[in-house]
């Protein structure tokens, strides 16, 4: 993971406008977004046609519609960079909000951070969120306050062993069962079970206002909690590259002599 923009790219999503109550510091609780978080591991800036037509680059022909109407519909920092070009640091500063200097981990192998430093997640869950993280860490520790962790990490798919991965062997191939796949539908599950727990306990208020008996339920939401925040972390493109063999032959679709020559210059023409 290097300069963002051109190693690391992510996306911050949320679900609603935060209002405040009238008079209130503080947003009110059922007026807070959920938020989704996505990043790639090791994406070219020019990969996303949305940067890459307005900077002065040279196109690398790849398609990107979906990430395009994202950049088409929200914000688009432009100006924006990583910590370090260095995976775990660049993280590690990501979940701690300082520079690698302040948390320690100056290069992968060093964990765990710097004691006594706040990391984000244990903010947001006292502000009333579940956490959940589902993807790629490489950092350490996870913290506790993510409820619900599936992580593959060291660029690894961690539904089987490298060896196995390597040779083709676990059948991973089929579009149904690439990593990023398996990492969306995960998401999907996780937060729909969630919404659909949070409308459960919304049904329980009301039938105790009402003075009958609360339907039983599992609701799998941090105590106190009515928004969730998700980390969806790929692995993709950081290599070994995998893409789904069938049936859209997505391992055909680029080669590495489609992309044009990096252009590490700081300063884009905007």
């Amino acid at each position: 993971m290097g300069f963002f923009g051109i190693f690391y790219v992510s996306f911050v999503l949320v679900s609603t406008t935060v209002a405040s109550k009238k008079g209130s510091k503080h947003p009110d609780y059922n007026t807070r977004p959920h938020i989704l978080l996505i990043t790639t591991d090791q994406q070219r800036l020019d990969s996303i046609s949305a940067y890459a037509n307005d900077r002065g680059m040279k196109k690398s022909g790849i398609a990107s519609p979906y990430l395009d109407k994202l950049a088409s519909e929200g914000v688009r920092f432009t100006d924006a960079f990583a910590a370090s070009p260095v995976c775990s640091p660049c993280r590690t500063s990501l979940l701690t909000g300082v520079h690698v200097p302040v948390h320690g981990v100056i290069e992968n192998t060093i964990k765990p951070h710097k004691i006594g430093l706040t990391v984000f997640p244990d903010v947001l869950q006292g502000l009333g969120y579940s956490c959940y993280i589902i993807g790629k860490t490489h950092y350490d520790p996870v913290p506790a306050s993510f409820i619900f962790k599936d992580v593959h990490t060291s660029n690894t798919d961690m539904r089987c062993d490298n060896t196995s991965y390597f040779d083709g062997s676990c059948g991973f191939y089929a579009e149904d069962n690439f990593l990023e796949t398996y990492l969306v539908d995960k998401f999907i599950a996780k937060i729909s079970a969630f919404l659909s727990a949070q409308n459960i306990t919304t049904k329980q208020k009301e039938v105790k206002r009402n003075h009958a008996a609360p339907p039983s339920s599992s609701s799998g939401i941090a105590r106190g909690s009515s928004r969730f925040f998700v980390h969806l972390s790929f692995v993709s493109p950081h290599p070994p590259s995998t893409p789904p063999v069938e049936p859209l032959a997505w391992d055909k679709k680029y080669t590495p002599e489609d992309l044009p020559p990096i252009n590490f210059e700081v300063n884009y023409p905007m």
